[in-house]
């Protein structure tokens, strides 16, 4: 027993040292923004001693980190306490002590540097504005590499999390963001021979006796598998979906080192990691995806958006727990429309797409400066008009190169003729529409519906991929959030708050009012910063939980919060501010109109 106090001593007092480092210098030993610190009549620039007046938010800090570094560490210190071969061992024996251990090496230090800026901003008011941004933004340019180093090695769950991230530009920075948005169409892949024999394993035949061929290069790849087109014996093509070798193994794994980290570092996201958890579990067995895949499919038919949207439909017969064979959508991913749009765009400012960002950012930055609301996109008819003029403009340079191009410069030969624009609005709106529908009437929706997801196809319709996180809601599920987004889009404060506790059946400490009116607001309405007071909406989040912190939430309507959430992150990445509740409260009026 003296044995394991002593270990867990030493790794607190580790702890503690990173914590002093952190307030000054790089934990690597680098250089770090300095930060002056008022003793009594004394200005300090932080090299060195924290000053008396800190010792205080030190020990905060210190104490949050003793609380990382103990949960951590209470599943290990007794094979600690037998010695560094054994903990060798652990770590070359047991794949989840190892991706654990990875996963805090990386994440604790870099925790403990945000929170302990955090902490001299906030609760004790050590640092202004600009100094604050210096730190921050030395800590994104430090960090955001690394830790995107840890998602691509563990993948996994650690994916999903950086794809949610990457649909939240508003909050996510840009260091962070760089890297996460090529998530969404570029997650790391297995070999195809590798996922060949998790084919023929799951089958139990040879691969040929099934298809004809299989193209190598994925068309892309998620956090439990890899998706390649294929053709079948009969000359059919689909989309052959793989599940990678230890998948659901590593996520239960994972879960529990992310929830156990989260309990400390962000206990405001538990409620939302249990149901994700609860819901994940359902995509380890693809048969249940086929069948998810059919229904929606089904009731999209029946739906008034039959003629803008399809879901591919499932090749039961052919459809394992590892192996989920559909149908093949000819098009291209929403994010690459996205690409191509902005590409256009550029080039008609004679701009690149990077160029075009910058410049965008410069004017966030100076509208946010001067307390303006940032520009927002074209409506759905002035869009609709710049793409009969970029149609027209790219018919007549067509016709020019065709005709006199043939003796004279190409016209087209610097006008963009790739892709088309694209009219957000109207996308952006059928798109909220048809997961309102899903939600409200068929009480069956995809709680995953990032831009990764959802296909622009060839001929114009919208496809819609994805249905390993389905979730189904019953009757009166449907009619208690139908309640809620009634009361956000014609009721007062005070009718949200109430439907709040009453029909979605959240609990706060306090039973504050504000709280509950703006927790309901953003979860399923908007979150644009009218309703955040200026905040980001993970500050926001932040604030409201440590104002007045919920006790109790259903976790069956989580899933639903989800979908608003990354649905208003699209919008918001693409200029537009959009009220969930208006937009659905016809559809939530009908699911209350139900017998």
């Amino acid at each position: 027993m003296a044995m394991l106090m002593l270990r867990r001593s030493s790794l607190l007092r580790r702890a503690d040292r990173v914590i002093s480092r952190s307030l000054h210098v790089d934990y690597l030993g680098h250089p770090a923004p300095r930060m002056p610190f008022k003793v009594g009549s004394s200005i300090y620039t932080g090299v060195g001693t924290v000053p008396t007046s800190l010792t205080s938010a030190h020990a905060t800090s210190a104490s949050l980190v003793r609380r990382v570094v103990g949960a951590a560490a209470t599943a290990t210190i007794a094979a600690s306490a037998l010695g560094g071969a054994y903990m060798y061992y652990l770590i070359q024996s047991d794949e989840g002590f190892a991706r654990s251990m990875y996963f805090y090496l990386n994440a604790v230090p870099a925790y403990v540097h945000y929170r302990a800026v955090q902490i001299y901003v906030e609760d004790i008011g050590k640092l202004g504005p600009d100094d604050a941004d210096a730190w921050y933004n030395y800590l994104h340019d430090k960090y955001a590499t690394p830790l995107y180093g840890t998602v691509l090695a563990l993948r996994g769950f650690y994916i999903k999390l950086a794809q949610i991230a990457s649909t939240r530009g508003d909050f996510l920075p840009k260091q962070y963001m760089d890297h996460c948005k090529t998530l969404q169409s570029d997650a790391p892949y297995e070999p195809s021979d590798v996922m060949m024999r998790i084919v023929e394993s799951s089958y139990g035949k040879s691969f040929d006796k099934i298809f004809k061929s299989i193209n190598p290069e994925p068309l892309g790849a998620a956090s439990i598998g890899q998706v390649h087109k294929a053709e079948l014996v009969d000359g059919t093509t689909v989309v052959v979906k793989v599940q990678f070798p230890d998948a659901e193994k590593n996520f239960r794994n994972d879960m529990k080192t992310i929830k156990r980290f989260a309990a400390v570092a962000q206990p405001a996201h538990l409620p939302f990691l249990n149901e994700v958890e609860k819901q994940f579990m359902t995509e380890f067995d693809y048969t249940m995806e086929a069948d998810n895949l059919d229904m929606v499919r089904a009731n999209i038919e029946a739906s008034p958006y039959a003629a803008k949207f399809i879901v591919p439909h499932a090749y039961k017969d052919l459809c394992t727990k590892e192996v989920l064979v559909m149908e093949y959508l000819k098009g291209k991913k929403l994010i690459d429309g996205i690409y191509d749009h902005f590409g256009i765009v550029a080039q008609e400012l004679g701009l690149t797409i990077e160029q075009l960002a910058e410049k965008q950012k410069l004017e966030d930055d100076e509208r946010d400066a001067q307390g303006l609301a940032r520009r927002k996109g074209p409506a759905e008819s002035e869009m609709r008009m710049l793409q009969y003029a970029w149609r027209a403009k790219r018919a007549a340079t067509t016709a020019y190169d065709y005709t006199l191009g043939w003796v004279l410069p190409r016209a087209s030969a610097s006008t963009p003729v790739k892709g088309e624009l694209l009219n957000f609005p109207e996308l952006l709106r059928l798109i909220v529409e048809v997961h309102g529908y899903e939600i409200f009437v068929n009480g069956c929706f995809n709680g995953d519906p990032h831009p990764g997801n959802i296909l622009l196809l060839e001929d114009g319709r919208i496809g819609l991929i994805d249905y390993g996180q389905v979730k189904h809601l019953t009757k009166e599920q449907r009619k208690s959030l139908a309640r809620l987004v009634v009361a956000l889009a014609e009721g007062t404060e005070a009718d949200v708050a109430r439907s709040v506790v009453q029909d979605v059946g959240v609990k706060t400490a306090k039973m504050d009012p504000y709280v509950l009116e703006k927790m309901g607001r953003t979860m399923m309405d908007r979150d644009d910063r009218a309703i955040t007071e200026g905040m980001n909406i993970q500050l926001f989040v932040e604030y409201l939980q440590k104002r007045d912190p919920i006790t109790e939430q259903i976790d069956d309507f989580v899933m639903a919060y989800r979908v608003s959430l990354l649905l208003r992150g699209l919008s918001n990445a693409l200029r537009y501010e959009v009220s969930h509740a208006n937009m659905w409260k016809d559809l939530a009026k009908r699911a209350l109109a139900e017998p």
